[in-house]
């Protein structure tokens, strides 16, 4: 990079990748999450003979402590031969990563970051490039490993044409009548079974391993684990760095680390046997999500119910069923990994709710909420009738002595999609209630022909609107003679009444 190239990557939410399709990432928070993870950030780049070096001091400290200072960099620029960039971190509290074998080191690299390329599980565009992971232990050991810029996949330990057998393949050897279910039992006997599906808008990448024991099979042979490593239903405690059944996402053939919940199948004690890997371009992150939104999720869910069931169903027909434990779902219950998950959300740190954790993309938090702060009678001239009322609206509700028509949304943009599908017609909503009304909200509704006017500084805007209730903090507008719809967003009003401003 050059000089104000640098200067301006460690801004928050600088990027210079703008909507380019092709590149990986977008919202350049990745550089800024490493410095903030450190008390000590050096970075040297160069792009011609001069190189620009750039230290950030304390910035792990700075976050934490909330200063009200500015946190601030020292920049100068130094002669190098060098091109490239180096990066040097100091004052990490993450003791878990450095205490890893190098083959763990490398699948997290491979199935957690860019590195690990997937595109070519589909067999599109792979630039490969060198790599050299070279790792000093606590201790003092050293370890070094060339590794791909490829994503690992489960199968990658095996010889193929031995050990894993392809769905297409399969079905194209048994396509004539002469292959008889023995022959084709044999064909399946002890193998990993691959499939590969091309959608509409994704690619699905599936792996069914046909005993539970497999698992521990490809996790010794790639080194991540040893012989005495703990079982639970036969995944492991520890699933960040190892091989295991489960959904997960990528995007631009880089992995996002995000994995959802698998959809309800009536063969669901198989879910732990099946590995899944999403391919979806379309995906947009807001900054800091780490989730995929519900109807992103229910359009995956219907393709993979659909590839599942396939799998299992041939499995059934002439797989070694009778050596898989039928695992309910349930028993992989893994309420350690849910506690750490949760321990990550953000903190509400109300003096008015009880309810402790942000409900980031979690409509139902945000219900729970609404009904704690009337409960607690902080949210006051809403007497609520009847919720989900023929399964149209959310809330039925007496305010001021009228009916009145409630939606909840995690993100107040969410309800674009219902007026999309005309799922909710917009004179016949009165209220939406929603948490945290941000840019990226107003963007969305902006280009739909929608204004929003925050009450809370532009009350002066409003000539003959009525508002019924002090807890609404927006209004929603869509065309002159068509009535508003009003927000109320919970983060907001918590936030005038901890400031005793309403």
């Amino acid at each position: 990079m050059s000089f104000d190239d640098a200067i301006k990557m460690m801004a928050i939410y600088s990027s210079n990748k703008g909507n380019d399709p092709n590149s990986v990432g977008e919202k350049g928070v990745g550089l800024k999450f490493v410095y903030f993870q450190s008390n000590y950030f050096e970075l040297i780049t160069t792009q011609s003979a001069n190189a620009t070096r750039i230290i950030i001091k304390d910035a792990k400290t700075w976050k934490n402590e909330i200063k009200e200072t500015n946190l601030e960099l020292e920049a100068e620029e130094i002669q190098s031969n060098k091109i490239g960039t180096i990066i040097i971190i100091k004052g990490i509290e993450n003791d878990e990563l450095f205490s890893m074998s190098i083959e763990q080191f490398e699948y997290i690299i491979r199935t957690r970051t860019a590195i690990g390329d997937t595109n070519f599980i589909w067999n599109d565009k792979n630039t490969p490039i060198e790599l050299e992971l070279n790792i000093i232990s606590p201790d003092g050991e050293k370890y070094s490993k060339i590794i791909e810029n490829k994503y690992w996949l489960p199968t990658d330990v095996y010889d193929k044409k031995k050990s894993v057998l392809d769905v297409d393949d399969f079905e194209q050897q048994c396509g004539g009548s002469a292959v008889t279910d023995k022959e084709k039992s044999a064909m399946m006997k002890d193998k990993i079974i691959e499939y590969k599906k091309e959608c509409d808008r994704f690619k699905i990448y599936m792996c069914f391993v046909q005993k539970l024991s497999i698992w521990n099979d490809i996790n010794e042979k790639c080194k991540l684990i040893d012989k005495n490593s703990d079982l639970i239903y036969g995944t492991l405690k520890e699933d960040t760095k190892v091989f295991h059944g489960g959904v997960f996402i990528s995007t631009k053939g880089m992995p996002t680390g995000i994995s959802i919940i698998p959809p309800s199948a009536g063969k669901a004690g198989y879910w732990n046997n099946t590995f899944i890997l999403i391919q979806d371009n379309t995906i947009k992150f807001d900054i800091g999500r780490k989730s995929i939104d519900g109807r992103t999720t229910k359009r995956y869910n219907e393709e993979i119910k659909n590839v599942f069931n396939k799998i299992t169903n041939l499995f059934i027909q002439f797989g070694s069923r009778n050596n898989v434990p039928l695992i309910d779902l349930y028993q992989s219950f893994d309420k350690a990994k849910i506690q750490r998950e949760i321990d990550n959300m953000l903190d509400i740190n109300s003096n008015y709710v009880i309810f402790k954790k942000t409900p980031t993309d979690q409509e139902a938090s945000v219900c729970a909420i609404f009904y704690e702060m009337i409960g607690a009678k902080i949210l006051n001239g809403i007497i609520p009738i009847t919720s989900k009322y023929k399964e149209k609206y959310d809330l039925f509700a007496d305010v001021g002595g009228h009916l009145s028509v409630f939606e909840f949304k995690s993100h107040l943009r969410n309800i674009i999609d219902d007026f999309d599908e005309i799922i909710k017609i917009f004179n016949e909503l009165d209220y939406i209630v929603c948490w945290d009304v941000n840019d990226d909200d107003r963007k969305a509704l902006k280009k739909e022909g929608i204004t929003l006017i925050d009450l809370t500084t532009n009350k002066s805007e409003l000539s003959e609107t009525k508002i019924p209730l002090d807890s609404v903090t927006h209004i929603m507008q869509i065309q002159q003679y068509v009535k508003p719809v009003m927000i109320i967003d919970l983060k907001k009003y918590l936030e005038l009444i901890e400031t005793n401003i309403c």
